[in-house]
């Protein structure tokens, strides 16, 4: 018999009011159980409250170019969600070493992501040569590069 669905407890308890136009999200879900694994509709819910509501998303994974085609899923929504909606700012970090990206390379991408859909926002862009990439990812040697 397959298995049952679980709830993400953070997707299913996050309140949509409190998602608004002004909100980056930072999600660490995949890091710890993979979103599309085992998705049920309170957890298809939220995430999808929270998409259609926010500024910006950095989508933090692991593996998922060697190891977890389930992450790829959600990168693949992700991209969808992007084209329905491109004032939606969408960034994903993947690490593909065997370890969790640590604190210090999550918080360097999130601010240097911020700071440019800020910049973009304001027409700023054109002024630095920074770009919003898509997708990240950390070679296992914490190297990033971009597919």
């Amino acid at each position: 018999m397959g298995r049952q669905s679980q709830d993400s407890p953070i997707l299913v308890a996050l309140d949509p009011t409190t998602v608004t136009s002004s909100t980056t999200l930072l999600s660490l879900l995949d890091l710890e159980t993979l979103t599309f694994d085992n998705i049920n509709s309170n957890t298809w819910g939220g995430m999808k409250a929270c998409l259609e509501k926010a500024n910006s998303v950095l989508w933090v994974s692991s593996n998922r170019l060697s190891e977890n085609p389930h992450t790829n899923m959600m990168i693949g929504l992700l991209r969808s969600v992007k084209h329905e909606n491109p004032t939606l700012y969408i960034q994903s970090l993947d690490s593909e070493s065997h370890e969790q990206p640590c604190a210090q390379i999550i918080a360097d991408v999130l601010l240097a992501f911020k700071a440019a859909t800020i910049w973009q926002r304001r027409g700023q862009h054109g002024n630095f040569l920074m770009a919003i990439e898509p997708e990240l990812v950390l070679d296992k040697k914490r190297n990033d590069y971009h597919p």
